[in-house]
């Protein structure tokens, strides 16, 4: 399916229409914007992308925070990383390959500025009352770089492979059986994604049994929420496919 442009989007023209007559689009009034903005389905494309992003960039945030987990060790970044794998499957399913590949590639570079702006904010110069902030500042992002590089990694090698899995699946299905598709993709590439990411954010800051309980928590994690966010993926899948397409000029 083609998720093209909505015009809304394509250029800056006001719907025409004729003299006397309101214009389509009431810009006076955001409510009916945005309402309108939700019947279109290049918008409810461009939505999801932008909650792959949020939940990308905050995973990176929370993956500092280990979690206690009956005993076992786990990064608070697990809640939040598979919510990508289930946009990059909804994408691709309704899109095509094409798109999800540019939106990985999209959140590549989103997290190389995340980076960036961090280091910036903590070089560029404070205040002498900011003393103790600065502390804090320093001393929360710490790992910052680190697990950004390791979430850069392991992100890149895993959604290309996701993407690259689930079209695999599709041409084998014949289109069919979306649920397996769904799956079967994210379930192989999360153990790839696991295991670069504590390797590279966590060695040699954990200990080294603690890094084997982290990747096989994590990676069990992630396949029991790509397991029940199967029936949210067909959802979301539906929700794409039943937006209004670009208008007719």
């Amino acid at each position: 399916m083609n998720c093209g442009p909505s015009r809304y989007f394509s250029n800056n023209k006001s719907v025409p229409h004729k003299r006397g007559d309101k214009p389509k689009e009431d810009l006076m009034n955001p409510f009916k914007q945005v309402a309108a903005f939700f019947k279109m389905q290049d918008f409810r494309v461009r939505l999801l992308e932008a909650f792959f992003i949020a939940a990308l960039l905050a995973a990176n945030v929370i993956a500092f925070k280990l979690m206690n987990i009956w005993g076992w060790v786990v990064t608070a970044g697990t809640l939040a990383y598979p919510i990508t794998f289930l946009v990059t499957d909804t994408v691709g399913e309704a899109c095509g390959r094409s798109r999800a590949n540019k939106l990985v590639w999209a959140g590549f570079f989103a997290q190389l500025l995340f980076l960036i702006l961090i280091l910036i904010g903590r070089a560029v110069p404070y205040p002498s009352f900011f003393a103790e902030g600065q502390k804090i500042y320093v001393a929360a992002f710490a790992q910052m770089p680190r697990i950004v590089l390791g979430s850069m990694v392991a992100y890149l090698v895993s959604q290309l492979h996701d993407v690259w899995a689930f079209h695999l699946w599709k041409e084998k299905t014949k289109g069919k059986w979306l649920w397996l598709r769904n799956n079967a993709s994210t379930m192989t590439s999360q153990i790839i994604d696991s295991t670069l990411f504590i390797l590279i954010a966590f060695s040699f800051v954990v200990p080294l049994s603690i890094l084997g309980q982290m990747i096989l928590l994590q990676y069990i994690i992630k396949i029991i929420i790509a397991a029940l966010d199967t029936p949210v993926c067909y959802l979301l899948v539906k929700f794409i496919e039943s937006g209004t397409k670009r208008e007719k000029k």
